[in-house]
């Protein structure tokens, strides 16, 4: 946990330990750490036991709901599977931060070595720890300073047929589902500081390649594009360790969200014509927030993305730059990071089932809007055949 990286990255690690979601940094520091370690084991538990309790609520809650309103199967259907996904959920963040315990150790190693080796290679004037801290703070610290309260203030109200105690943590048990992302999004942003300084320095040595002329030098900087080259596929493979880590909580952030956003506007559709429903503002105000937190994750890792593609634009420049030297180490040089960049693509996924960027994002919000017509439609059918048969109904009565 050394490094100037680790040490901006840390209070944010620090505050979702709290939420159960990552182990706290101290951990795999400290060399007498067990009792630590059983002290947060039993916390974690007790949050877990927690989690299933206050899912059982729901799903009694949502019985009562449904049988006070006399709605059909399919909405006591949908809530109850919503509600038994994120019992599974928050099962799953447990499981991965215990069985990946290890691999995340390794994770924050190769961030703490490869900015070492970054900054004794970088030729770029980066600033120091307070650039840094307020570009995790302006990506990060700010969607989790406004996730906390709006997504409380927007589940709160809708959650009826509970006592206050119940909501407060039914509330607190979807927020720490939702925090998760703002933990991915942290480690997303380090690779992006990571990018950004390299292609930096590779500017620099595209620069310095077109005005230098003496092999001493020319030797230098071909050594230095091999160090570049070398550090970007690190790179390239922390990318790869991160998706590994994340693939479990991330793929149920994403089907949760959705399943949610559903549930959401099946409700919202079945209260539309209450003349008491005091909840439509907040529901609102819900599917905002569930579908901003799948945005922010996906914008960060297009981000970096975007900025890996700036590498291939910048080799090709140096390939066409008439005025460089000639000379065959150079040359090969430049033609092997070349196809390193075209075979190696930075991408971030989700365990390979799907890649997270904006593309992705497009995608889910077309399926929701199709799954939620297919909704509409569908109880749009059932609304109809209600009133032909109240209407079947009525002349016989008169007529008897």
């Amino acid at each position: 946990m050394e490094g100037r990286f680790l040490a901006n990255a840390r209070p944010y690690l620090q505050v979702l330990s709290l939420f159960t979601l990552t182990p706290p940094p101290g951990c795999y520091g400290w060399r007498n750490c067990r009792s630590w370690i059983v002290s947060y084991t039993c916390y974690v538990l007790a949050t877990l036991l927690l989690g299933v309790y206050v899912n059982c609520m729901n799903i009694v809650a949502l019985n009562l709901e449904t049988d006070f309103y006399e709605l059909e199967d399919f909405t006591k259907a949908l809530g109850a599977a919503q509600k038994g996904f994120q019992a599974l959920f928050l099962i799953t963040l447990h499981l991965n931060m215990a069985l990946q315990y290890r691999r995340l150790a390794h994770i924050y190693v190769d961030i703490y070595d490869l900015e070492m080796d970054v900054e004794q290679t970088t030729r770029c004037h980066e600033p120091k720890d307070f650039s840094l801290r307020l570009r995790l703070f302006l990506s990060c610290g700010l969607w989790f300073c406004t996730l906390m309260p709006a997504y409380s203030r927007f589940t709160y109200p809708a959650l009826t047929f509970l006592t206050c105690f119940d909501k407060a943590l039914t509330a607190w048990m979807m927020l720490i589902l939702q925090t998760i992302c703002v933990e991915y999004c942290v480690f997303v942003n380090l690779v992006h500081e990571f990018l950004v300084r390299l292609h930096c320095t590779l500017r620099q040595l595209q620069d310095e390649l077109a005005d230098c002329r003496t092999p001493e030098m020319l030797h230098a900087l071909c050594v230095s594009l091999r160090e570049n080259q070398q550090l970007l596929g690190r790179t390239w493979q922390l990318v790869g360790e991160i998706d590994k880590y994340f693939m479990p909580p991330m793929l149920c952030l994403f089907l949760n969200n959705g399943m949610a956003t559903l549930h959401v506007v099946n409700w919202a559709y079945i209260q539309a014509l209450n003349p008491n429903d005091c909840c439509r503002y907040w529901r609102f105000g819900n599917l905002i927030i569930l579908i901003l937190n799948v945005l922010v994750p996906c914008w960060l890792a297009q981000r970096c993305a975007d900025t890996y593609k700036k590498f291939l634009c910048t080799i090709h420049n140096i390939r066409g730059r008439r005025s460089l030297p000639d000379l065959s180490m150079l040359t090969m040089g430049i033609r092997e990071y070349s196809l390193q960049l075209q075979h190696l693509r930075l991408r971030f996924t989700c365990g390979g089932f799907f890649d997270i960027n904006l593309k992705y994002f497009g995608g889910m919000i077309l399926t929701i809007v199709s799954y939620t017509i297919i909704l509409i439609q569908f109880k749009l059918q059932s609304l109809v055949r209600a009133s032909n048969r109240s209407n079947l109904t009525v002349p016989s009565d008169k007529s008897t």
